[in-house]
């Protein structure tokens, strides 16, 4: 009889000790969903900036090739108010590729914030809510390992004293 219960004995110690791994599992994924909610931070953070860098690239070129056309159209033997007209459009082409460049940076820029502020707010959550119910678990589960291996000391201290007997 005493080996059954010193089987089970051995199973709840195990026990006790799967509780504990699992207690600092729940601390360590809240640890782990912040860094990722920061890491995607990081990562939206340069991934925009690539995008308003490749914006301005794209936009001075178009700019250059506005003015070596303006420069040509200057150039040119061409007289008359068509050629006049295709000078002056050189502003108002300036213009648009410098609206369409200001309204995709700032649509970037709103995107980023929006980002931000989701990433931010779980970070927060995780900081706050998470991690107390985190923590709550983790205390759980601890409470539970030590009541289990307070279990399993009475029934050796109840088996020693039926060995007695």
């Amino acid at each position: 009889m005493s080996a059954f219960i010193g089987g089970n004995l051995d199973a709840i110690a195990e026990s006790a000790g799967r509780m504990d791994q699992s207690a600092a599992l729940a601390v360590t994924t809240g640890e782990q969903t912040k860094s990722a909610a920061e890491t995607l931070q990081g990562a939206i953070e340069q991934a925009m900036g690539e995008l308003v860098s490749k914006f301005n690239g794209i936009a001075d070129e178009m700019r250059q090739d506005i003015n070596t056309t303006h420069t040509q159209l200057m150039n040119t033997d061409w007289k008359g108010s068509s050629r006049d007209n295709a000078v002056a459009i050189k502003e108002q082409l300036q213009t648009q590729v410098n609206t369409v460049l200001n309204n995709a940076t700032t649509t970037l820029d709103n995107e980023k914030r929006a980002f931000n502020d989701r990433a931010t707010a779980i970070v927060e959550s995780v900081n706050s809510e998470f991690k107390t119910v985190m923590n709550n678990v983790d205390a759980e589960y601890k409470n539970l390992a030590n009541a289990s291996r307070q279990t399993r000391e009475n029934l050796l201290a109840a088996d020693a004293t039926i060995k007695m007997g």
